[in-house]
C-alpha cells in the first residue's frame, strides 16, 4: 500500500475527503467515517408475540469460512479489480432462543412452534462522523430475499452484502484508481425478517465492518 496511513476525525466535513475529486495531492491515506468493526451487534428488533428470538450468532467473511479460519468481523471490499466488479459476501449464521426455555432440570423440548422461516434481509449502511447520507456519503440500502428454515439449531447461510451495481454509483466509484490511498470505512448493519410457524413475526440485526477501496487483488479480500 503506498504511503503512511491517515485517518479524518469523526465530525469532520465532507469536504475533508477526496474521494469526490481527482485530486491526487492528498496525504496518502484517508480513511473516512472512523467505525469499529463490530459483529452480530446492532439495534434492537421490534418486539414479537412469537414464542422464539431469533438471533444471529455470527456474522463475517465468507472467505475464512471455507479456509477453516476464524471468521474476521471486517472485510475490505475491494470498488474495482482487473477492471471489473464484483459483489462481497458474508456468512451468517441464525438460530432460535426460546423465550421460555424451561428450567435446568426440565428444558423446553423443540417442537413445530421453534421453527421460523427468514425470507428477506435489508443492508443499511453508516459511517461514524455523521456523514451518511445514502449515494454520497454511503451505498444506498437494499433488500434480499432470503429462503432460510432456522430453529433451536444455529444455521449458517451466505449472504451477499454489497452489490456489485453499488460500485457503478457514488460513493464507491469514486474511490477507483486510488490504490487504496482513500478507504471509506463503515459499518453494515443487516437486518433479517421472517415469522415462524405461528404466523408471529421475527427479527435480529447483526453489523460487520467494511473498509471500501480500490484494494489491489494482492491485497483485497472479499467476503
Amino acid at each position: 500500500m503506498k504511503g503512511m496511513r491517515r485517518s479524518v476525525e469523526s465530525g469532520a466535513k465532507a469536504t475533508a475527503w477526496p474521494g469526490t475529486t481527482n485530486d491526487r495531492t492528498a496525504a496518502p491515506l484517508v480513511i473516512v467515517g472512523l467505525a469499529a468493526a463490530v459483529a452480530c451487534a446492532g439495534e434492537g428488533p421490534a418486539s414479537s408475540r412469537s414464542s422464539v428470538t431469533l438471533v444471529v450468532e455470527r456474522l463475517g467473511a465468507s472467505s475464512d469460512a471455507m479456509a477453516g479460519h476464524s471468521t474476521r468481523t471486517f472485510i475490505r471490499s475491494d470498488v474495482v479489480a482487473g477492471g471489473t466488479v464484483a459483489p462481497d459476501a458474508v456468512q451468517v449464521t441464525l438460530r432460535l432462543v426460546p423465550k421460555d426455555p424451561g428450567t435446568a432440570t426440565g428444558p423446553v423440548a423443540p417442537s413445530g412452534a421453534h421453527i421460523a422461516t427468514v425470507d428477506r434481509y435489508r443492508v443499511r449502511y453508516v459511517r461514524s462522523d455523521g456523514l451518511d447520507t445514502p449515494g454520497i456519503d454511503v451505498p444506498h440500502a437494499w433488500d434480499g430475499a432470503l429462503g432460510l428454515t432456522a430453529s433451536l439449531a444455529a444455521e449458517t447461510v451466505e449472504i451477499v452484502l454489497v452489490r456489485a451495481s453499488a460500485k457503478l454509483d457514488p460513493p464507491l466509484v469514486t474511490l477507483r484508481e486510488g490504490g487504496g490511498d482513500v478507504v471509506i470505512n463503515a459499518l453494515a448493519y443487516v437486518t433479517f425478517y421472517g415469522r415462524d410457524h405461528g404466523g408471529a413475526r421475527v427479527e435480529a440485526v447483526g453489523a460487520i465492518g467494511i473498509e471500501f477501496g480500490d484494494w489491489s487483488d494482492a491485497e483485497s479480500t472479499r467476503g
